[in-house]
This record gives C-alpha cells, sequence and structure tokens, in this order.
C-alpha cells in the first residue's frame, strides 16, 4: 500500500539522519581529543529522549510519518460518524507510539555505541553492527512502523462502526499471497462475520487480526473483489496434502503459554 510504504519511508529517512549525526558527534569528541572514558561517562548520563527526538530530529521525523498516514483518510470510504477530535485522538496515539519507540531505539543506538566503543572498535565498524541487529534492523523497524499505520486505520474504521447493529458483518481486508499468514487464509475463507463470531471463533483478532505486521483490515464494507473462495480452496488443498495444521490467533498462543 503506498500510503504505508510512504510512511515508513519518512521515518526511515529521519532514522538514517539520526543514526549518521550521533555517530558524527561520537567523532567530533574523539577528534577533539576527548579520552574513551570521558566519551562513554558522557554517553551513559545522556538524555537519550530528548537528544534523540529533539536534537537529532526524529521528533520531525514522526510528525512526517503520521502527516502522511492521515493521507489513508482520503481514500477511506466512510459510513459512520467519526468526529474531528476523534480522528485527532487516534492520530496522537499513533504519534506518542511512534515517539516512545523512537526513544527506545536511541536508547539501543547508545547501548550499541558504548559497546563497539569498548571493545576498541572503529564507528565504521559499529555503523555495520546496527544492520545485523535484531533491534535496530531496517526490516524491523520497517515492520512496527508499518504496524502503526495499519493500527490507525483499523482504529478509525472501528470508531465509525461503534453505533453499527451488532448483526454488522465484518469483512477481511487484504491481500491473499504467499505472504499471508494461514490464521489470515483462515479468517478470509470464514468472513464476512459479526464481531461476536469473530471473537467466538478466532478468539483476540477483532483487535490482533493475524498478528504482528499484519496487512488486514476489519471493514464493515465489502471488498471489491473477495478472496474468500481462493482461501477455502488453499486450505482444503492443504488438508488434503495433510499439511494442515490449525492455528493459533494471538490471544490463544499466549493463553496457551500461561497455562504451561
Amino acid at each position: 500500500m503506498p500510503i504505508i510504504d510512504d510512511a515508513v519511508n519518512d521515518y526511515l529517512n529521519a532514522l538514517d539522519s539520526a543514526e549518521d549525526e550521533f555517530l558524527n558527534d561520537i567523532q567530533e569528541m574523539q577528534e577533539s581529543d576527548f579520552t574513551t572514558a570521558e566519551i562513554l561517562a558522557f554517553l551513559a548520563a545522556l538524555d537519550v529522549a530528548t537528544y534523540f527526538t529533539e536534537d537529532l530530529r526524529m521528533a520531525s521525523g514522526v510528525a512526517s510519518a503520521v502527516g502522511t498516514t492521515t493521507g489513508i483518510l482520503d481514500d477511506l470510504r466512510f459510513f459512520g460518524s467519526a468526529t474531528e477530535d476523534q480522528l485527532v485522538a487516534l492520530s496522537n496515539v499513533q504519534r506518542s507510539t511512534l515517539l516512545k519507540y523512537s526513544e527506545y531505539l536511541g536508547e539501543n543506538y547508545r547501548q550499541d555505541i558504548m559497546t563497539g566503543i569498548r571493545a576498541n572498535k572503529s564507528l565504521v565498524e559499529i555503523k555495520s553492527d546496527f544492520a545485523r541487529s535484531s533491534i535496530i534492523s531496517k526490516a524491523r523497524i520497517d515492520n512496527i512502523v508499518a504496524d502503526t499505520v495499519t493500527n490507525f486505520e483499523q482504529s478509525v474504521i472501528f470508531t465509525m462502526a461503534e453505533d453499527l447493529p451488532a448483526d454488522t458483518m465484518f469483512h477481511y481486508v487484504g491481500p491473499l499471497d504467499n505472504k499471508t499468514r494461514l490464521l489470515c487464509r483462515e479468517i478470509i475463507a470464514a468472513a464476512p462475520m459479526t464481531r461476536q463470531q469473530i471473537d467466538a471463533r478466532f478468539p483476540g483478532c477483532i483487535t490482533d487480526r493475524g498478528g504482528p505486521n499484519c496487512r488486514h483490515i476489519w471493514s464493515p464494507m465489502s471488498p471489491d473483489v473477495s478472496n474468500k473462495k481462493e482461501a477455502q480452496g488453499q486450505i482444503q488443498r492443504l488438508k488434503d496434502s495433510g499439511k494442515y495444521k490449525k492455528p493459533l490467533t494471538l490471544k490463544q498462543y499466549y493463553e496457551r503459554r500461561q497455562s504451561t
């Protein structure tokens, strides 16, 4: 989806700039003959939340990504009441989420830089370590930022749907391709359903949908092209081949872990 891609790119571009400036600040300290101990002491005392979001301008990157996200509203079919105050509140939730996430990333950049300096690594080597990090890898960040965009769209839809009758049928809208989880195929094959039916058959999926990085949303508006029959066929072929295993929803997964 172009809007999701654009919002992610806005955030990643700001992050690339912040990452480079963080390392440039360390380089300037090294060139100014600060000792390793002094640099480490500076990093340990650093207010990362302010430094990363304000001084390195990640707050502007977040604002740009959120601004792009609201473009979803231009293409969204409005079917119920959603006030401007409600839309602003949902946008603020996304902004707050991304700001907190940016602070978290800043803390991890600090830790990786401190670890690299202690190991006598060059800044070029430390930058290479960033790409291999499981926390600050661009692929992981891409997924998390994309999640906030999809969650915003879903929140807007549910806000509009608040006054709809209980027997309203919800469709599961999104792609059916080789990236689609088996759980999402199951939901596509079963939809449309009422909220009560969704919760009974797929516990937690009203809010969690297919889980982290899910590309689907619930909507009372029918998609232009239904993937229902194709999803049913794919599931049946898995069953016929003996490769089918009933997927767990995110809620069922965590409940099972807690019970063991």
